[in-house]
């Protein structure tokens, strides 16, 4: 904002504006001292023109050879620590200011190339510092999704090595949350698993409708001719799914169009298995692309880590 030096009560003359300019003696800011100077010379005499004088303020503390070519004020530079940023810049310019002939200019327009250059560095500094923050922040949350995931896999493993009286805590670690879906029957509670046999159809989006076709009509069939026995069994699937691949549309429809056909129990949405869980599925039960049948016992103890023969 411009200084007025002038009595606010006189309307005597017209109030002009002194430039003053803080610089240095680099090459560069050297050129724009002398590229703001011709432009303001243009536009001096002008109509309308509020330019007054014109005076680059040159703190290092020496003459140069451009003197003679814009009027210039030799400062000092000030003490070290205190030659930062533009408030020391301005308070440099200020003390010009009282020191030029008021005659000439009622007002003062105080301007800084090397601040400009300076916010310009900094501007840059910070970009890049934001730019390594961001990049760390992606690495600690990278860290911290692969520890739990270790941490859960682990906790599935010891499950699985150890004895239980039914099988619920198996399914819980496995399924990560508490409510199925099966036709047009949605929010059922996997406690309706409970001790029983639970065969886990594990298998990606590109299973074909002919493989579940016939899994399909050997599960219905075992299901009316069943023992008492043979019928305490469920079947729950499990679609596995690239996880590092977008999930579009198309997908979604995929994955609709397969679920809508099974009679037996299956997840809302991929996104509901856990990452362990699929590492673990591929680990431990071996599962690749191929569909397989996971048989676990009423205790969560997997009998076999593909009973697809068995149906």
């Amino acid at each position: 904002m411009p200084i007025d030096r002038s009595n606010p009560t006189s309307k005597k003359g017209k109030r002009l504006f002194h430039t003053a300019v803080t610089a240095s003696d680099y090459v560069y800011n050297t050129w724009q001292c002398r590229v703001m100077y011709y432009w303001f010379k243009k536009f001096k005499d002008g109509p309308n023109s509020e330019m007054g004088g014109f005076t680059r303020i040159l703190h290092s503390g020496k003459p140069d050879k451009f003197m003679q070519e814009i009027p210039t004020f030799v400062a000092q530079p000030l003490p070290a620590g205190m030659d930062q940023g533009s408030r020391g810049i301005s308070q440099g310019a200020c003390k010009l200011a009282r020191t030029l002939d008021s005659k000439q200019a009622k007002r003062y327009w105080m301007s800084s190339t090397n601040e400009a250059w300076e916010l310009s560095t900094l501007t840059h500094k910070i970009n890049s510092i934001l730019d390594l923050l961001k990049k760390q922040l992606a690495l600690c949350y990278q860290y911290i999704e692969e520890r739990i995931e270790a941490e859960t896999l682990q906790k599935i493993q010891n499950l699985v090595e150890s004895i239980h009286i039914d099988n619920m805590m198996i399914l819980r670690a496995l399924m990560c949350c508490h409510c199925l879906k099966v036709l047009q029957r949605p929010g059922v509670n996997i406690d309706v698993l409970r001790r029983k046999n639970v065969l886990l159809l594990v298998s990606g989006l590109s299973i074909s409708h002919d493989e579940l076709s016939i899994l399909e009509q050997i599960y219905n069939e075992s299901r009316v001719n069943a023992t008492r026995t043979e019928s305490q069994y469920q079947v729950v699937w499990i679609p596995v799914v690239d996880r590092s691949v977008v999930w579009t549309e198309a997908l979604q429809n995929r994955f609709e169009s397969l679920q809508v056909t099974m009679p037996w129990y299956s997840f809302y949405t991929p996104e509901q298995i856990d990452r362990a869980v699929i590492r673990f599925i591929k680990e431990v039960w071996h599962f690749r692309n191929k569909p397989i049948l996971v048989l676990l016992d009423p205790q969560g103890k997997a009998v076999s880590p593909n009973a697809i023969h068995m149906m």
